[in-house]
């Protein structure tokens, strides 16, 4: 089993430190725009696990199992995710190119913005569907479980909900089918507008505090990687790109839960909406389809 980075800078090298003792894995492939960094991940971590030192390569060309993508430009307090649209897209051109898949590849995106970048992808790698996959809404369903957790003082290994949609500003919390302790959300008293706006601004914080997140996306993309490898059919809320009519929509690459195995995506699970999430969802799908038609 071979897994690919491209890009090592704060989430990159993140991955490589996390990913090293994984039994199933047996290369760790790395590229950056920036050999320097390459040079000093395999140093730093290699100190940190000696042991497993001969796993990591550094190479120009990537052609893993499983390709993990984080290179571009970071998001900054002061733009959106799909503000850098434009200037990442021309960064994964040069990415495609240093890449070397076969029909068994599957790709995860990071870079934002995930979803019309991961639209960019599919559409030019020449992979299925279920293969190339947007890290999109794990991180955002974690925040809202937290956020929830924080409010009400449950633990949150009991809340069962989900972020869809878009990982960035107009991502939908599914709150009709959050379940907290056996109960559904309604029964508890909670501003719901509020929770939306703390989840949609969690990354914010991180970046003015620290200059980006690095240990959230670091511990969800463990446990995607993990699915796939174990073939779990796990449920994430993914993007990727609807080649079949499904919750009225298609031919637009947005966040849905799915099952997720070897072959990446196993199953799209279609969750119940109510009449505003379908709503802006909908709404969410024709801007998504214009940026990247």
């Amino acid at each position: 089993m071979k897994v690919g980075i491209v890009g090592v800078g704060r989430l990159g090298a993140q991955f490589v430190f996390n990913l090293i003792t994984n039994p199933r894995i047996d290369e760790i492939q790395i590229t950056d725009a920036i050999k320097g960094r390459v040079v000093g991940t395999i140093l730093d971590v290699s100190h940190a696990y000696p042991q497993f030192a001969e796993k990591l390569r550094e190479v120009g060309e990537v052609d893993a199992d499983i390709i993990i993508i984080t290179a571009g430009f970071p998001r900054t307090t002061e733009k959106t995710r799909m503000e850098l649209y434009k200037k990442n897209r021309k960064v994964m051109e040069d990415v495609l190119k240093r890449l070397e898949t076969k029909e068994e590849t599957i790709i995860i995106l990071l870079t934002n913005p995930v979803e019309p970048l991961a639209y960019f992808l599919y559409k030019n790698s020449g992979l299925d569907w279920r293969r190339v996959i947007g890290f999109s809404n794990i991180l955002d369903t974690a925040r809202l479980k937290y956020a929830i957790s924080k409010e009400i003082g449950v633990d949150a290994n009991k809340i069962k909900t989900f972020v869809i949609g878009e990982h960035g500003e107009r991502m939908i919390p599914l709150f009709s089918q959050t379940i907290v302790d056996g109960k559904k959300l309604e029964e508890f008293d909670i501003d719901k507008e509020e929770i939306e706006k703390e989840v949609k601004d969690g990354a914010r914080k991180i970046i003015e505090t620290m200059g980006g997140t690095q240990f959230g996306p670091a511990a969800h993309l463990t446990n995607l990687v993990d699915a796939i490898i174990n073939d779990t059919g796990e449920i994430f809320p993914l993007s990727f790109y609807l080649e079949e009519e499904c919750y009225g929509l298609e031919d637009v690459c947005i966040s849905l839960p799915v099952k997720v195995g070897s072959e990446g995506i196993k199953e799209v699970v279609e969750v119940e909406l109510n009449e505003d999430e379908r709503k802006r969802l909908l709404e969410l799908a024709k801007i998504l389809k214009e940026m990247e038609s």
